[in-house]
C-alpha cells in the first residue's frame, strides 16, 4: 500500500491532508492544471453525493492554483473566494475523476476552471472557482483604504 509520501503532492505541502482521508487521489498538478480521482463510497446517499462532487472540483481548483503558484509564497493555500456551481446528473457511486484547469492569474486573484466525469467520461458537473493568492514573503500587505462614517 503506498503512503502519501509516493503520491503526487500539492507543491508546497507535505504531509497528508484532508483529501488522502476522504479517498482522493491527486494523479496530477503542473503548470495550472490538476487532475485528482475519488471513488465514491457505495453506501453514499444520493442527497450527500452533490457535496463529494463539489468537494472532489474544489480540491482540484486549489491544487490547480497552487501548481501555478509553485513554490507556494507562503504555507498557506489560496483561498476560495466563490464557487459556481453546474450539476449535469446524479453520480453517488463510482469513480470520479475532476479536471481543473487556471484559466486566469492576476497579481492577487486567481480563476479555475473545474470539469468532473463520471467512469463514462460523461460530464457530471462544472465548478468556476474564484480564488485570492496567498501574499509573498517579500510583498507586504497593502492596507486596505478606510471607509468614511
Amino acid at each position: 500500500m503506498a503512503t502519501h509520501a509516493d503520491r503526487p503532492r500539492i507543491p508546497g505541502w507535505d504531509g497528508p491532508s484532508r483529501i488522502d482521508r476522504d479517498g482522493t487521489r491527486l494523479l496530477r498538478a503542473e503548470g495550472g492544471k490538476a487532475l485528482l480521482q475519488r471513488t465514491l463510497d457505495p453506501g453514499l446517499s444520493p442527497w450527500a453525493a452533490p457535496g463529494a462532487i463539489i468537494t472532489l472540483g474544489s480540491a482540484a481548483a486549489v491544487a490547480a492554483s497552487a501548481s501555478v503558484l509553485d513554490p507556494l509564497p507562503s504555507d498557506v493555500p489560496p483561498l476560495t473566494t466563490q464557487v459556481s456551481v453546474n450539476l449535469f446528473r446524479e453520480a453517488s457511486r463510482g469513480a470520479l475523476t475532476a479536471e481543473a484547469a487556471t484559466i486566469y492569474r492576476g497579481r492577487s486573484t486567481l480563476v479555475v476552471d473545474v470539469k468532473v466525469r463520471d467512469e463514462q467520461q460523461c460530464l457530471v458537473a462544472t465548478l468556476v472557482v474564484t480564488q485570492l493568492a496567498p501574499l509573498s514573503a517579500s510583498r507586504p500587505a497593502v492596507l486596505a483604504p478606510r471607509l468614511a462614517s
